[in-house]
């Protein structure tokens, strides 16, 4: 029996109070879940104002101003993480190989030519390493006149390449005992819902 306004169970039989408000929820899918936990704890409670509108415009505001930091608080209970453990990290390694690669070529080519032997040898292509050159051709002629080119050319080049490797450690380092880091885990568990319900509670009249 209400011996100041109305209890919020009267209102409720003729009106659907959330569906008369506007406002914001931290998971607006969770909605319907919240407002049948207000009703249940308000139910034979007297609001705290003279009219129904004027409690409707002081729910409406109320859930508006205090949602804000609801929402963020609802975001840090969706991390997931494993509680037990108090180191994870994710080491990056970069090695740079370098090695040298060595190719040979020759090629022979006979031709008739009475010519004497001829051989110089010429760097004719300037690169880095100065054991890199080309033999110029030398010409080799047998005892029947005919000669013989042979060419023959080195080359070294360097190759690199990276080489990447992740490492991940995992784990507790001893800093607290896995059943104090359980205990701390319960102590942080929050009920966002009654916190919110207790905020709500200067809706309503302080006497039971």
């Amino acid at each position: 029996m209400a011996n100041y306004t109305i209890e919020l169970r009267k209102i409720l039989s003729s009106r659907d109070i959330f569906k008369a408000i506007n406002y914001d929820f931290y998971e607006e899918t969770y909605k319907p879940i919240f407002e049948e936990k207000f009703i249940k704890r308000f139910y034979f409670r007297e609001i705290g104002v003279e009219t129904i509108e004027r409690f409707l415009v002081n729910l409406e505001t109320t859930l508006n101003e205090i949602m804000p930091y609801y929402k963020h608080l609802y975001q840090t209970t969706t991390y997931k993480y494993d509680p037990i453990l108090n180191y994870d990290v994710t080491e990056t390694i970069t090695r740079e190989i370098v090695g040298e690669l060595e190719s040979n070529n020759r090629a022979e080519q006979s031709t008739n030519q009475n010519e004497g032997i001829r051989n110089y040898d010429t760097p004719i292509i300037k690169v880095k390493d100065e054991n890199n050159y080309k033999k110029s051709p030398s010409f080799i002629t047998d005892s029947e006149g005919n000669s013989l080119l042979k060419a023959n050319s080195n080359k070294r080049e360097n190759n690199k390449s990276n080489e990447i490797n992740n490492r991940t450690t995992r784990g507790n380092i001893g800093v607290m005992t896995t059943q104090d880091l359980i205990k701390k885990e319960r102590e942080i568990i929050i009920n966002i819902d009654k916190m919110i319900l207790d905020d709500l509670e200067i809706l309503f009249m302080q006497v039971f």
